[in-house]
Formats: C-alpha cells, structure tokens, sequence
C-alpha cells in the first residue's frame, strides 16, 4: 500500500509514501536525486573500487543508485541489484554493466554521511515540491528546476525529514544483515 504525504491531527505528524517515485514521478524523483548528488563534491566521497571501469561504478553514480532506491522503498543491497538488472532504460545507460550488491554494500558502509546527505536533500525538496499542491500528471513531466513555487520546509517538517533519511538507512543496513543470515 502506497501512503499519500499528508498532515494528521494537530500534532503534525507526517507521513511519507513508502515509495518516493509513486507520489511525485518517477521523472521528478530521478531529477531530485540527480541535483542533490551535483551538489557533492568528488573528493568527499570514498570510491567503490580503485580503477572504475564504467560510468556505472563512479562514486557519483553509485551514490545516485542508492540515494533513488532508498527515496523509492528499495532498501536491500540485493534488491538494488536486481532492480538495476530489469531496468532497461538503467541498463542501456550503464552500459550493461553496473555494481553488484556487495558493492552497493561496501559503498554505502564508505560513504554513509554523503548517502544520508543526498537523501536528506532529496526529501527536503521533495517535500517543498509537493506542497504547492500541483497535480499528479504535471508533476510527472516538470523538472524540479522548473518548479519556482516551492514553499520552504519547517523546522518540525525539516526533523520528520531527517528521522525518515536515518530509518531508511538504518532499514538497508537491517534488511542486508538479514540477508547475510540465509
């Protein structure tokens, strides 16, 4: 079940759609994933292997793969793989070649401050995206660039957005630790 973004009673507790991509589309959610990685610096982000052979394994890339899949309910390092694996349009971009879930792992445990950073970052203008209320069917064809009309985030909006960025981390480390138990 996909939850729609919404305030609940007076306390304002939010509440986030498990799937990121579903609320806002999927273009809008590459696109905000996308700007939040620019805004990293190459030098702040520890490399996945010492020598990338494709544009796939660049800390870069390898930071926009699971930034999308943790924004879009993909947590497992597995799952990751096998989603990057049926994607055609993924595939074509990299080549054919991509990480695997080992990879996505040990990148991930090297680089947690900058995925919670990409993440957080993407949320935040998620959230403001969403809230000037357009509909479905525009938001699937704007860039969030396009959008001038994002209103700021709150401080209590801001805390319920950091909160998510860790579960969700915290939820692939959990469900990759459980998988190394089968």
């Amino acid at each position: 079940m996909i939850l729609d973004a919404k305030e609940r009673g007076t306390a304002g507790d939010w509440v986030w759609p498990a799937r990121l991509g579903a609320w806002l589309g999927q273009r809008t959610l590459a696109d905000l994933v996308l700007e939040a990685v620019r805004k990293v610096g190459g030098e702040e982000l520890n490399p996945p292997v010492t020598d990338p052979v494709s544009t796939a394994f660049h800390p870069k890339a390898m930071l926009a793969m699971l930034t999308y899949c943790y924004a879009d309910g993909v947590y497992g390092s597995q799952d990751a793989e096998i989603m990057m694996r049926e994607d055609v349009v993924f595939r074509a971009l990299c080549g054919l070649d991509f990480p695997d879930w080992r990879q996505l792992r040990r990148f991930r445990r090297h680089n947690h401050e900058m995925v919670h950073r990409t993440l957080a970052e993407t949320f935040r203008r998620a959230w403001s995206l969403k809230s000037v209320g357009r509909n479905a069917a525009a938001r699937a064809n704007e860039s969030p660039v396009q959008v001038g009309s994002a209103r700021p985030i709150t401080p209590q909006q801001l805390a319920f957005v950091e909160q998510e960025t860790e579960e969700r981390i915290e939820r692939a480390m959990f469900i990759d630790r459980m998988a190394d138990d089968f």
